[in-house]
């Protein structure tokens, strides 16, 4: 059980990485980004050194905050993406709705 939590954190963390080096819409400098390839690379390579050994409790928890720290940061951007483009479509509806009020008149 141990062993697919680890790697199932692995893996997680991983996609996160991936998501957030290639995501258009994030405003990240090259070094972030580049950080964020070695943390995909990494954890990949940690995942298929953990199929053949036991890895250690520490590094576990390691890999565990790493990975709700990634979470927590995608739905972060996640929701602010989502509010951002809700209130950019009320703006416009806003907008489109005193233009034809206008020509009414």
């Amino acid at each position: 059980m141990e062993f697919l939590l680890f790697n199932g954190l692995l893996y997680l963390i991983a996609i996160i990485a991936v998501i957030g080096v290639f995501a258009p819409h994030l405003d990240d400098t090259l070094m972030q980004r580049v950080g964020l390839a070695c943390i995909c690379i990494g954890a990949l390579g940690l995942a298929s050194w953990a199929l053949k050994n036991d890895p250690p409790f520490v590094l576990g928890l390691m890999v565990a905050g790493v990975a709700f720290f990634m979470v927590a940061t995608a739905f972060k951007l996640y929701k602010q993406f989502v509010v951002m483009k809700n209130k950019n479509d009320r703006r416009d509806h806003n907008v489109m709705f005193l233009k034809n009020s206008r020509k009414m008149k």
